[in-house]
């Protein structure tokens, strides 16, 4: 990764955040955003347009984890924090553009579990 800013949608399901962020693009600042100590890369459609996602690798691993995206039939699909970047960047992370934010932010729902009964942000109707 080139060490320049980064700017990504972050779903925080641990302190219960959603939001733009502007971070440094480097391992250490995913890991840190993340809560993570490894990161996974994976890819989701929302309408027409494919994002990339960075996960915590070893989400399922951890105790309890926080559903954090949830597909279009209602199936969970990841957990724990996740930061949502620009798929245009090849093999590099790439910051998404402003139009990007409202077509997230019309995916991102409340939703609550059986293990977690208070309703926390996800980002929902997802296609992976």
């Amino acid at each position: 990764m080139k060490n320049k800013n980064l700017t990504g949608y972050l779903v925080d399901v641990r302190d219960e955040l959603t939001g733009s962020i502007t971070i440094s693009n480097t391992l250490d600042a995913l890991y840190d955003i993340l809560n993570c100590d490894l990161i996974d890369i994976t890819y989701l459609t929302l309408g027409k347009k494919v994002f990339c996602v960075i996960v915590d690798d070893e989400g399922l691993l951890k105790d309890a984890p926080k559903i954090s995206a949830v597909s279009a039939s209602g199936r969970p699909m990841l957990v724990g924090n996740l930061l949502i970047v620009s798929a245009d960047g090849g093999e590099e992370f790439a910051s998404l553009l402003p139009e990007d934010i409202p077509l997230i932010e019309q995916h991102i729902r409340f939703i609550a579990t059986q293990q977690y009964p208070y309703p926390y942000p996800a980002i929902c109707n997802i296609h992976c």
